[in-house]
């Protein structure tokens, strides 16, 4: 199994990373997860979200180097240790690296995070913890500062507001309000120097409508494709359907996981294809956001590409 993925010519450190949610890693193809079945994997047909890879814009090879395990976006979709453990055997026995993706949290979400930490550091202690919470990134860096901390894409602030056209209809703007649409916090030189005083090293970041200006940033990213996120929080329409009227928007101290089940298309949608998974807004980039993203990637403006299986209910 090939260890990297390959952009052509440049590119050649581009790293792909498979994200895989809450599903067991045993159940991936691993196999066929090359160019020609890719799609296979991630892509069940049903709009809306199937997904066409452009063969224009697709590389010519897809190698996964490694697993991303967990959620950014609910703490009652933390993995279990045991979820941890196959995740962990199955990456070592691939030669893969690991990713633990956190959510933000409560206390009692912490508790449970600790928990994994102590695991991760006894037994793969340079593990990347994609951190969604400051707690998160403080308690690591009190307790376990063997593992990595990557900032993700929760606590990447950008412009998301998907009323701004795509590429294919992007109209003509000025130079400096393009670049300040397209800019993301992370340009900013203070706040560099704030994360860097953290010992953050890389970033996760989505491509919204309007693209992305990577101009002046210093640290490592990595770009999710193909869908990004609109907004979160801890109230959540899927998980309380079957609530009273009075609960539906109070967070839940325990919850079903009916968004493993369900997921709604929004309609009418924006520039883009929305829709609702648990507490999350997603969207789905359009072929020439792809193409973007991509484009970024062979530029070596993003060194890591996180690709994301169809958000589908099995």
């Amino acid at each position: 199994m090939e260890a990297r993925g390959n952009l052509e010519e440049k590119g050649d450190n581009l790293e792909w990373a498979l994200c895989l949610s809450q599903e067991a890693p045993e159940s991936i193809s691993w196999e066929k997860l090359k160019r020609s079945q890719v799609e296979e994997q991630i892509n069940p047909g049903k709009p809306p979200f199937s997904f066409l890879w452009d063969d224009e814009a697709l590389p010519t090879a897809i190698c996964f180097s490694r697993l991303y395990l967990g959620d950014e976006f609910c703490q009652h979709l933390i993995p279990s240790q045991a979820q941890v453990d196959r995740a962990l055997q199955f990456a070592q026995a691939e030669g893969l690296a690991l990713s633990l993706v956190t959510p933000y949290v409560t206390d009692e979400g912490i508790d449970r995070l600790r928990a994994l930490f102590s695991y991760l550091a006894l037994h793969c202690p340079d593990a990347e913890v994609i951190v969604s919470d400051w707690g998160t990134l403080r308690l690591l860096r009190r307790e376990y500062p063997s593992l990595v901390p990557v900032l993700g894409r929760i606590l990447c602030k950008m412009t998301r507001d998907l009323s701004l056209a795509p590429p294919e209809r992007r109209p003509a703007v000025p130079p400096a309000a393009s670049r300040a649409l397209r800019r993301p916090a992370l340009s900013l030189p203070l706040y560099q120097r704030f994360l860097a005083g953290l010992g953050i090293q890389r970033a996760e970041l989505d491509l919204p409508p309007q693209g992305l200006d990577m101009t002046g940033i210093g640290l490592k990213v990595s770009l999710h494709l193909p869908y990004g996120y609109v907004t979160t929080g801890r109230a959540c329409p899927i998980g309380s359907l079957d609530r009273p009227k009075r609960e539906k928007f109070r967070p839940m101290d325990h919850c079903p996981g009916p968004c493993q089940q369900v997921a709604v298309e929004l309609l009418p949608s924006a520039s883009v294809r929305l829709f609702y998974r648990g507490n999350t807004v997603f969207y789905r980039y359009s072929q020439e956001m792809v193409r973007e993203a991509l484009a970024l990637a062979r530029a070596e403006k993003v060194n890591r590409v996180v690709l994301h299986p169809s958000p589908e209910p099995k």
